[in-house]
């Protein structure tokens, strides 16, 4: 019953292992989408809970969330197009981070984590900065 009426029209194959994963989180949501050639293959977005965490680790959760949709698409050269800073600087071994918020701690670990999967599925990431209104995440985490 279901393949009859998939209008995919069976198997969809992604070429090449090259994407963007757009991310973004708001004080509502967070949200991904993973982009190959041109086209956004998947998008998805959670509601956030009421748990006052600093919004830098909203969107490090993204970014998480976002390598491992492009992982089981078998993705493995990754651009991740975020508003966030600290990764890129992470990324470059240019790492300030130095701040004030109580989730200091909180950071440094999803900073590991997103650099653990680097190492572990030998991923070349790169980190691009957009601004929010071009970032093709942005709608999934606000309301419409």
């Amino acid at each position: 019953m279901m393949t009859a009426h998939d209008p995919v029209r069976g198997k969809w194959a992604v070429s090449g292992n090259k994407a963007k994963v757009w991310v973004d989180a708001s004080t509502l949501a967070i949200g991904i989408a993973v982009e190959v050639n041109g086209a956004i293959v998947e998008d998805a977005s959670w509601l956030r809970p009421d748990d006052c965490h600093h919004i830098n680790l909203a969107e490090l959760d993204a970014v998480i969330i976002g390598l491992n949709v492009a992982l089981s698409w078998q993705l493995r050269d990754i651009e991740v197009m975020t508003v966030y800073r600290w990764l890129e600087e992470d990324l470059s071994g240019k790492s300030s981070l130095k701040t004030k918020a109580a989730s200091e701690r909180l950071i440094r670990r999803r900073i590991a984590t997103v650099m653990a999967l680097v190492e572990e599925y030998d991923l070349k990431l790169t980190v691009t900065l957009v601004k929010s209104a071009e970032n093709r995440a942005d709608d999934l985490t606000r309301i419409p």
